[in-house]
């Protein structure tokens, strides 16, 4: 404990601020209760500086699973984690960092500071040499001054490794955002869930049904079909029923 103990002064120090003994009080709690619950829901965890993204604390489970020792942490520093996470996937998480950083995610404005988490995946280098897939469930916390100034993040690992997640989940609301590649934007989960009619109406799409063709198949006149297809685009955050059904396909929908 007196490595991080030093780690959090040692940056509480860089930052200059008046109530450095209150604030390292704030962030050894921080780090007590983190560790609890690591120990609870038996995963491994490690701290990250928001900003910088420096390696603060690695749970030994974090070590076990990654293959390192302690003194290989130790002799890799602050940066650490940057050594052993996949280039490709670094990228990704330096931007989702200064996405929450600037505010630019979408469901993320007007929230309160600390009532959201969000999920990803990303690799490690094993220290054999093999990549390892993870799980992250990351949270932002420690904020002063409406910004958080480290990522708590619980991993575990995954087999699914074609599976790219990237997700918001919002605990008071219960509510859960993804992120949708062909869209470029997060929509809410349940917008992604059609109804029978609407699956019938991709389905007669990628038919190549015209819509006098939707009339006599669905029993339904024709405003009603073109306002099942507007609901559809809606859903699922496209232009156009061709946009859907490419994206109903691709994403095994139909």
């Amino acid at each position: 404990m007196e490595h991080v103990r030093k780690y959090f002064r040692s940056y509480l120090q860089e930052i200059k601020e008046k109530d450095i003994q209150d604030r390292l009080h704030m962030m050894m709690e921080l780090l007590y209760s983190s560790i609890v619950a690591g120990k609870v829901l038996d995963v491994p965890m490690h701290i990250t500086g928001f900003e910088d993204y420096n390696l603060y604390y690695m749970s030994p489970s974090y070590m076990e699973l990654s293959g390192y020792s302690e003194a290989d942490v130790f002799a890799g520093g602050f940066p650490f984690l940057y050594d052993i996470i996949h280039p490709e996937d670094l990228v990704v998480i330096k931007e989702l960092k200064a996405n929450l950083s600037t505010r630019k995610l979408a469901p993320l404005h007007n929230e309160s500071e600390s009532d959201y988490s969000v999920h990803f995946n990303y690799r490690i280098r094993h220290k054999d040499g093999s990549l390892i897939h993870l799980e992250c469930k990351m949270l932002p916390v420690g904020f002063f001054n409406g910004r958080p100034n480290f990522l708590l993040s619980y991993v575990q690992k995954t087999e699914d490794v074609f599976k790219r997640k990237f997700e918001i989940h919002f605990f008071s609301k219960q509510e859960c955002y993804v992120f949708d590649t062909h869209a470029n934007k997060f929509v809410r989960q349940e917008k992604k869930m059609l109804k029978e009619i609407e699956i019938q109406i991709l389905v007669l799409v990628s038919r190549g049904a015209r819509e006098s063709t939707m009339v006599k198949q669905t029993g339904l006149d024709i405003n009603m079909i073109k306002y099942h297809k507007k609901k559809i685009m809606k859903k699922l955050s496209v232009q156009s029923m061709n946009e859907a059904l490419y994206y109903a396909l691709k994403n095994n929908i139909l």
